[in-house]
């Protein structure tokens, strides 16, 4: 698939909840995909990876921090290889594509003599693969722009303070900005610049290598690329936001029906996951319906009862022929005190269906489901990308897009909401959903 996850401007109690029989991909394209049984393994664990590259025994670590939206690295290994060309150290890290920025407050741990941290970017992981950044050199007493093969020394005065540093990273450049403050309004070091041939970053990441810590907070990655003449551009990480990690269950934790003959699985790599559904296609076998809380599977954020958006950058890749029903949602789910339906499950949901179409979908407050208002859906295409979002407001209105690869918003929902007269009491504005 060719686009990531857009950001998530609150918390909102799902990401998505699939029916079986489709396969589709939410965020990005997973590489090397190895499938994991979701119902013996959340995989949506964090959005991070780690790396301990080279050839040390200790071992390093980084730690998100919720509460205070920062991350801290301790270090393991000895070197950034500017001079040796080969990297020893501990990297925690995303995958990206194209052209990378990282924006960060950077506070190295204080009275270090020996040792580096900083942010970088690598082409892969091995020790040897080019990378670019800026780091502290405890040895040297600096802040400095490097590569390997290179590495010049940055006037930011003493290296126990922070400093917000933005990097841009590119094929075979790297781009660093220093400031004292958030806006980058007091600058230290105005943008620099060092080529760096046979740098094509497919990671970024913050690294440590062993006695050191470094903690970074208002962090804002991004990332920008182009394909087929369409232009992407993708937040990979923001402190602010956070995590957003999901839990998976299915419609049989909220006493709706589960078919025996359904499999499920699904992949992570960071920010990117894919889900495979199958059921057993003979005639007269049980079919998932998402609509009524039948074979489903969710993956749900924490409960919250503000007013917010969720979205998503989907491609369903296939879909069978078994029913409307089935396909991918993206809204809000609640728990009913008794069961409604065939299920305590109810939802406000944008669905992408077999009809290569999305319409909204809610359980009204008698317990049905009111599919497809309005009527008309808006046809997609399998095998490309769209963003599914789902906005509800304080006047229990919905707001529902398509929007596709290009930009142009599908349908007429970008403007005039559905008015939602109907729905179950424990959904809408104020709800804990």
């Amino acid at each position: 698939m060719k686009s990531g996850l857009k950001r998530l401007k609150k918390h909102v109690a799902v990401l998505l909840a699939a029916t079986l029989c489709c396969t589709a991909i939410p965020f990005a394209t997973a590489k090397k995909p190895v499938d994991v049984l979701a119902e013996d393994v959340n995989p949506l664990t964090t959005v991070w990876k780690t790396a301990e590259i080279g050839s040390h025994t200790d071992t390093g670590s980084y730690v998100y921090d919720a509460a205070a939206k920062t991350v801290t690295v301790t270090g393991a290994g000895t070197v950034f290889g500017k001079d040796t060309n080969s990297d020893d150290l501990f990297y925690a890290y995303f995958d990206v594509k194209g052209n990378t920025t990282v924006v960060a407050k950077m506070t190295p741990s204080a009275s270090n003599s020996t040792g580096m941290v900083g942010i970088m970017a690598k082409n892969d992981t091995e020790p040897d693969s080019m990378a670019g950044g800026i780091y502290v050199d405890y040895a040297k007493g600096q802040v400095r722009l490097g590569r390997h093969g290179g590495a010049g020394g940055l006037s930011t005065g003493a290296i126990t303070d922070s400093i917000y540093v933005k990097l841009e990273f590119s094929a075979d450049a790297v781009y660093c900005t220093v400031a004292s403050d958030a806006d980058f309004t007091s600058i230290l070091v105005a943008r620099k610049g060092m080529g760096t041939t046979g740098l094509d970053p497919k990671t970024v990441g913050f690294f440590a290598t062993a006695g050191n810590t470094v903690t970074f907070e208002d962090i804002r990655i991004t990332s920008e690329y182009e394909e087929d003449g369409v232009t992407y551009k993708k937040v990979v990480f923001d402190s602010e936001t956070g995590e957003l990690i999901p839990t998976f269950s299915k419609s049989s934790d909220y006493e709706g029906p589960y078919a025996s003959n359904f499999t499920f699985a699904s992949t992570v790599d960071g920010n990117i996951l894919k889900l495979v559904s199958t059921r057993d296609t003979t005639v007269g076998k049980d079919k998932g319906d998402i609509r009524s809380g039948k074979t489903v599977d969710y993956f749900l954020f924490p409960a919250i009862n503000k007013n917010c958006t969720v979205s998503a950058d989907v491609t369903i890749n296939s879909i069978n022929n078994g029913t409307d029903k089935q396909g991918i949602a993206v809204g809000q789910f609640a728990v009913a005190d008794a069961k409604v339906g065939k299920s305590k499950m109810v939802g406000s949901f944008l669905q992408a269906n077999k009809n290569a179409a999305t319409q909204h979908s809610f359980t009204t407050a008698g317990g049905s489901t009111n599919a497809g208002n309005p009527k008309a859906t808006i046809v997609i295409d399998q095998g490309k990308t769209y963003n599914l979002a789902y906005k509800k407001t304080a006047e229990g209105n919905v707001y529902m897009t398509t929007t596709a690869a290009n930009g142009d918003v599908l349908g007429q929902n970008a403007e005039a909401p559905f008015v939602v007269t109907d729905a179950h009491p424990n959904l809408g504005a104020g709800q804990n959903v």
